[in-house]
């Protein structure tokens, strides 16, 4: 279940000069993109975040420890927030691919796209060690460390399903350009099968899980300085501008402006959906 050597999502780049994203032990690495973190800083900002194909428990943590937990699951949209206050916050958080997330809780995620909710609810134990340890100590290497410890421990593989994991492997594979008719033959089952999996799992469709992995592909081109042109006919893209219009959905503004915004030479995000 290592597709790392298949894909690395993406973020759309922080404006925080503090933001540090660290990787996981070997052992997690197949099931977690990374652990990362940031302190408030006084100026203000914009915080973009994209479809990253990801689930996060977020902890946020104050002077008087830590004071909240939260589950993020995955997302299909954008949303941008301009960040302005200074509270004296830190967040430490633990980016899940979300196909994996389900190994670690054992529990069903319909209904949880695009929503935020108590991370208790999901990954309790886990949850409840890390809040007392980040109540006495908060130093970012420590909550790796004590992460990938507490983790390991509680991932279940006897949880993953060999039918949906051959299914997430051949969408890798072929960067989202895949047919549903096709992956349901490749995978020997039916496309309703394949549903129900897939909106257990994630709360994905099979079709939205690849058209979300041939847009981050298309961000990972365009960071690096690939032609827009070129994703049109590599990633099964009808034309130009169909590809102009989904990377939009997803991203809320154009790939130029995405660009400038990620290497720190646009601050403010128009952003459109």
């Amino acid at each position: 279940m290592n597709f790392r050597n298949l894909y690395m999502p993406l973020t759309a780049g922080s404006r925080n000069p503090t933001y540090i994203e660290k990787p996981p032990c070997e052992a997690l690495a197949p099931y977690i993109r990374c652990y990362w973190h940031y302190e408030d800083i006084a100026e203000a900002y914009d915080s973009l975040v994209i479809p990253d194909t990801c689930v996060d428990i977020i902890f946020s943590v104050g002077k008087e420890g830590c004071f909240d937990v939260t589950f993020c699951g995955v997302n299909d949209k954008p949303y941008c927030s301009h960040i302005s206050i200074l509270t004296g916050k830190e967040r430490f958080a633990v980016r899940f691919y979300a196909w994996s997330f389900s190994l670690f809780c054992g529990e069903s995620l319909l209904n949880t796209r695009n929503m935020f909710l108590q991370g208790e609810q999901f990954l309790g134990r886990f949850v409840n060690e890390m809040r007392k340890i980040l109540d006495i100590d908060s130093r970012f290497d420590e909550f790796i460390r004590l992460s990938d410890s507490i983790l390991a421990k509680q991932l279940n593989v006897r949880y993953q399903d060999s039918v949906f994991t051959d299914a997430v492997f051949q969408v890798l594979k072929d960067r989202g350009n895949i047919r549903i008719d096709e992956l349901a033959a490749r995978c020997f089952a039916s496309r309703r099968h394949l549903e129900r999996l897939f909106r257990a799992r994630m709360d994905l469709s099979p079709k939205e899980f690849a058209s979300l992995i041939r847009y981050q592909n298309t961000w990972r081109g365009i960071l690096l300085s690939q032609d827009v042109k070129d994703p049109v006919y590599q990633l099964g893209y009808s034309d130009q501008s169909h590809l102009m219009r989904k990377f939009k959905s997803y991203h809320g503004i154009t790939p130029s402006e995405a660009k400038a915004f990620a290497l720190g030479m646009k601050q403010a995000v128009p952003l459109t959906t």
